[in-house]
């Protein structure tokens, strides 16, 4: 279910539904949510739109709103342009990157 569209009242009606179809045939079926959190766009990468990054396990990567780094990411700096990101105090755990060399953009999903 994507909760990026439609209301509170339109999705418990789904999921009731999809619990009552579920008993009616006596098996559990497991419900997806797709909740909307923050668009986070990142920097350019220092070697150019085709470039690729290796994160290592372990290894540390500079989250920055910092605009020096805009268009000078890499391995060890990521600039992002959510400015909010600064109130978060929690660690960051980056969960899978996606980097699209045709539009030098970065996707990461965050779990906070």
């Amino acid at each position: 279910m994507n909760f990026s569209h439609g209301s509170h009242e339109y999705h418990l009606e789904t999921i009731n539904n999809v619990r009552k179809a579920a008993a009616n045939v006596g098996m559990p079926i497991g419900i997806a949510l797709d909740t909307k959190g923050p668009e986070i766009r990142t920097g350019v990468m220092k070697a150019g739109v085709n470039a690729e990054v290796e994160l290592v396990a372990g290894k540390q990567i500079i989250v920055t709103i910092d605009d020096q780094y805009k268009e000078i990411c890499d391995e060890h700096y990521l600039w992002v342009d959510y400015k909010n990101i600064v109130k978060v105090r929690r660690l960051i755990v980056i969960a899978i990157i996606m980097i699209n060399p045709l539009t030098a953009t970065v996707a990461i999903w965050i779990r906070l």
